[in-house]
């Protein structure tokens, strides 16, 4: 746009607003943002524009808050300077839609923004705007993560349309990585939806994948590997099979430094005793709080994988289908397997009864 500036009141509307905004002429107020690096970025505003748009800016900028007073350099720590760019864009006077132009991401923040600053009529469009990308063919990571933001900003219409095309051909979703990037009620509630249209092996062998990818599936006891100049051995894990060789609940009545000597595995406990003499107290209660975090977190890692194998049905599976699927995973004891098993082949033999019974010909050898 090459204006002079003695005559940007002669540009149309758009370019009137958008010289406003890029050179912060007449501007009254102004926002300070980071960028990705975490360098401050200054965005020169308009109150009269902002306070248009929305009642949060009219109740800042003219309600007893400091910043109706103070409005320069409002700090907005937790806004990207892309996001509130892409925000104040929108909010000044446009000829042409610009949200067609913008990343999914750049999209959702809008949408977070639009609903924090209460601008209605952007929430809307850009809620619109999102249900026209959804109609497309996108990418499976981008579905199933708009599957947990739908849930976040509590968006039926979106949630519905997301569950529309996963439900459509859901081998195409649980096979991205977003799935298994999920929260975990978010995901959760994902492989519940999927109860109806895949196999319960599918749904055991995706339950498997996400425990594997969260570390469900091994417990890392950690320590420092130099302590006072000291070369520590390195890192061990502890198979969950096993977990009750590693019970927590008799160290308790142990010191922190009889702790160490069985966490580190030594040769003999005398050994480390002797090497720890110069270790402080202080750094070995740091130690056993990090072993007692660390339980605290397997231990809910636990409970919430035993959730997710509760809500699998096991003998609706075929007794092939158990066997290479939950029969060889490490998720299930020896003795669960047995029983679920047991329960298929039962099943299994009925059915064939059953059928013979209603064919007594079957018998007969031709």
């Amino acid at each position: 746009m090459e204006h002079h500036n003695l005559h940007w009141q002669d540009l149309n509307r758009r370019e009137r607003m958008d010289y406003l905004l890029k050179t912060g002429h007449m501007s009254d107020c102004s926002f300070v943002v980071f960028g990705e690096m975490g360098e401050r970025i200054t965005f020169r505003c308009h109150k009269f524009v902002l306070m248009t748009v929305s009642p949060v800016f009219e109740r800042m900028f003219q309600g007893a808050f400091r910043e109706a007073t103070a409005s320069e350099n409002i700090v907005l720590d937790d806004v990207l300077a892309t996001d509130f760019m892409a925000f104040i864009q929108c909010i000044y006077p446009q000829e042409d839609d610009p949200l067609d132009g913008y990343p999914l991401q750049i999209l959702r923040a809008l949408i977070y923004l639009s609903k924090r600053f209460l601008v209605t009529y952007m929430e809307k469009n850009c809620l619109k705007n999102l249900l026209k990308r959804l109609s497309y063919d996108l990418d499976p990571n981008e579905v199933v993560s708009l599957y947990e933001y739908a849930l976040q900003i509590d968006e039926m219409e979106i949630l519905k349309c997301v569950k529309e095309k996963i439900m459509a051909d859901p081998h195409k979703y649980v096979n991205s990585q977003a799935t298994y990037q999920l929260s975990w009620n978010t995901f959760f509630k994902f492989i519940n939806e999927l109860f109806t249209v895949v196999k319960e092996k599918t749904r055991f062998d995706i339950i498997e994948r996400y425990c594997k990818e969260l570390g469900f599936d091994q417990c890392p006891v950690t320590r420092p590997k130099v302590l006072n100049g000291l070369q520590l051995p390195e890192t061990h894990k502890i198979d969950p099979i096993n977990l009750n060789a590693f019970d927590f609940s008799k160290y308790y009545q142990l010191t922190p430094m009889q702790l160490l000597a069985i966490q580190w595995k030594a040769s003999s406990a005398i050994e480390v005793d002797n090497q720890l003499m110069q270790v402080s107290e202080k750094e070995l209660e740091k130690i056993y709080q990090d072993l007692e975090e660390l339980r605290r977190d397997w231990k809910s890692k636990q409970e919430f994988a035993e959730k997710l194998l509760n809500s699998v049905k096991y003998t609706t599976m075929s007794s092939y289908d158990f066997c290479v699927g939950p029969g060889s995973s490490y998720l299930l004891s020896c003795e669960k397997k047995f029983d679920f098993l047991s329960q298929i082949c039962v099943a299994e033999h009925k059915i064939r009864a059953l059928r013979l019974s209603s064919n007594p010909f079957a018998f007969c050898v031709l």
